[in-house]
C-alpha cells in the first residue's frame, strides 16, 4: 500500500499541497486535474480506513487572463464583489501576495489590545493571564503582512510591559516552587 503523500499530493496537476494536521490544501492550475487528485486522495484515503469530510471546496484563488479582461469593463462596486477568494487555514488567509488573519482572530487580537490599553492608560496592573494571552496573540503577527495592524493597537500598549508582567509572574512562582521543594513555607 502506497503512503498518503504519494496518493494524491504528488498527482499530476497538482502543483503544490500543504497538510496541516487533518487539512490537505492543494493548488493547481487546471481543476479537471485537481478533479481528480482529490477523487485519487479520497481512494487512497478509503484503502486506509478514513473518509474525506463531505464539506471540501474547490475555488479560484487567482482569476485567468480572460476574467482578467473582464474585471476591466466592471464598475467599481461589482469589481469589489468578485474578488479572488483566499485560502483559509490555520488561524490565517492566504492570496496569490499576501497573508493575513482570518477575522476572528483579527477582532480577539484587536479587542484584548483594547482591554490592555484601558487598563495601562488607568494605571491598573494587567493581570498575568491577560499579558500572557496576548503576547501568545501578538506572536501570530511575526507570520503575516500586518504593519498597520502592529502600528495601530500592538505599539501603543508597548509589548515591553506585557514581558516584564510576564517575566515578574514566573519569577514569582519559581520562587514559591523552590521554597515548597526545600520544605519552606510557601
Amino acid at each position: 500500500m502506497e503512503p498518503l503523500d504519494w496518493i494524491a499530493l504528488r498527482h499530476e496537476g497538482v502543483a503544490f499541497s500543504v497538510r496541516q494536521m487533518d487539512n490537505i490544501t492543494m493548488t493547481g492550475p487546471n481543476k479537471k486535474k485537481l478533479h481528480a487528485a482529490r477523487r485519487a486522495l479520497d481512494e487512497g484515503m478509503r484503502r486506509l480506513g478514513l473518509t474525506m469530510k463531505g464539506n471540501w471546496q474547490l475555488y479560484s484563488t487567482v482569476f485567468t487572463r480572460k476574467a482578467q479582461r473582464r474585471r476591466l469593463t466592471m464598475t467599481d462596486r461589482q469589481r469589489q464583489l468578485r474578488r479572488p477568494r483566499m485560502v483559509s487555514a490555520v488561524g490565517y488567509r492566504f492570496g496569490h501576495t499576501h497573508t493575513i488573519l482570518r477575522k476572528r482572530n483579527f477582532l480577539r487580537l484587536t479587542r484584548q489590545c483594547r482591554r490592555v490599553k484601558k487598563k495601562l492608560d488607568n494605571m491598573i496592573p494587567v493581570p498575568f493571564q491577560q499579558a500572557a494571552g496576548l503576547l501568545s496573540r501578538i506572536g501570530q503577527l511575526k507570520h503575516c503582512d500586518s504593519l498597520n495592524l502592529r502600528v495601530k493597537y500592538v505599539d501603543p500598549i508597548k509589548v515591553k510591559n506585557l514581558k516584564e508582567v510576564v517575566r515578574y509572574e514566573s519569577k514569582r512562582r519559581q520562587l514559591a516552587r523552590e521554597r515548597l521543594y526545600s520544605g519552606g513555607a510557601a
